[in-house]
């Protein structure tokens, strides 16, 4: 099977267009450990200022200089790993995609799939979907 995002199957003639042919997978990202560490060290900062805040004392808040120099860091490890996992997720899922939509080009009796796309649509938080589309042909 021949797999082309271009209009053309070089060297070849099409005999006969069979129609859109697609794929699609949703998938998600599982919660991981930065967001429950981040989860964590959220409520343990507000149990500490509770009493704070409570009896009026000024809690305080971080200097425009120091936030700078948060904002210039590199991307923590925790976060360049969610990135990351988003990655792997996002290429097993086009390759899913891709999977699929060849299979439905052969069940249709394809010899390529021409103009092939993919779309992704974010669901929610953590939840996407890829979608691999084409014209399923007939080659000379």
């Amino acid at each position: 099977m021949i797999i082309t995002n271009i209009d053309t199957v070089p060297g070849r003639k099409i005999s006969k267009i069979l129609g859109i042919v697609r794929g699609s997978v949703v998938g998600s990202k599982p919660i991981s450990e930065s967001f429950f560490s981040g989860l964590k060290e959220a409520m343990l900062s507000a149990v500490a200022l509770a009493p704070r805040i409570i009896t009026g004392e000024e809690v305080g808040l971080v200097p425009k200089d120091e936030m700078r120099q948060k904002e210039e860091k590199e991307i923590p490890a925790a976060a360049a790993n969610d990135l990351e996992d988003y990655s792997c997720l996002l290429t097993r899922l086009r390759d899913t995609a891709l999977s699929r939509m060849i299979d439905n080009g052969k069940e249709r009796g394809a010899d390529a799939v021409i103009k092939v796309c993919f779309d992704v649509s974010v669901i929610s938080v953590r939840v996407v979907e890829v979608c691999a589309y084409g014209t399923a042909v007939k080659l000379d």
